[in-house]
């Protein structure tokens, strides 16, 4: 399966798990294994981060717009 490199914000006190949730949500699938580092502090307490994970196998072999929670 493909690695993916997925950048997003979050204000959160806890950023890394507030982004990692956020994907978990969008792909509908828990996905484990994921690095994030934090890229930069874009505004006060706003950080821009990274995700790094092999995309699940369920989300790859779903049909487009056909992905359900």
């Amino acid at each position: 399966m493909p690695k993916i490199h997925v950048y997003g914000f979050s204000k959160a006190e806890d950023p890394e798990y507030d982004f990692h949730e956020r994907i978990n949500l969008a792909l509908c699938d828990s996905v484990t294994g994921v690095e994030m580092h934090r890229v930069r502090l874009v505004a006060p307490g706003k950080w821009m981060l990274c995700a790094s994970f092999t995309l699940p196998e369920s989300v790859a072999s779903a049909k487009a717009n056909y992905i359900t929670c």
